[in-house]
């Protein structure tokens, strides 16, 4: 790219897609080259509307610049559509109560294991895995290695199970205890 003010003439749009394309490749991995190709496309029209409101003085910033608001902004759109289609339909009719099952262990510590993994087998299929790692005795750390994400992340997922099950479960009940050491 060149040195000096940037305007529309002059630039080169091929480099500058492929630009965006890493940036958006290296954000969104896990994404398709159809996605990541029209987040460049996206990214390329915002340069092209900056660069004729006024030539770019340091072309490499603003293309870093575009690149972190489109990115933004598909993470937004992410959301909301996912949002979207969890969303209930008017129509559906409320599930019905689901049977209660009895647990016949006599040891409190089995009856607690069983309690939480029932709890997010019913209630939340996404902390099942980590509950029952955790409770072979696998470590988040582990856990966040193994399956390729952050510990940070993975902290984070866990701690909104344990807040959804704290809501379900009164304090003073044993399995409240424990729930409060494994945290």
């Amino acid at each position: 790219m060149s040195v000096g003010p940037v305007d529309e003439r002059s630039l080169d749009w091929n480099d500058a897609r492929e630009r965006f394309r890493r940036h958006f490749r290296s954000s969104f991995p896990r994404w398709g080259a159809d996605e990541h190709e029209e987040l460049a496309s996206k990214a390329v029209v915002r340069l092209l509307r900056a660069l004729r409101s006024r030539p770019a003085l340091h072309l490499h910033g603003l293309i870093s610049k575009i690149a972190g608001d489109e990115e933004s902004d598909a993470i937004r759109g992410w959301r909301r559509r996912t949002a979207r289609n969890v969303a209930l339909d008017d129509r559906v009719e409320p599930p019905t109560p689901e049977p209660a099952i009895e647990c016949e262990a006599e040891d409190p510590l089995t009856r607690q294991r069983w309690l939480l993994l029932t709890y997010f087998e019913r209630r939340d299929a996404r902390c099942l895995d980590v509950a029952r790692r955790l409770l072979a005795g696998e470590t988040l750390r582990a856990i966040a290695e193994c399956e390729g994400r952050s510990h940070d992340a993975l902290r984070q997922q866990w701690h909104r199970c344990v807040v959804a099950l704290r809501g379900a479960i009164a304090p003073g009940d044993p399995l409240w205890d424990w729930i409060h050491e494994r945290e």
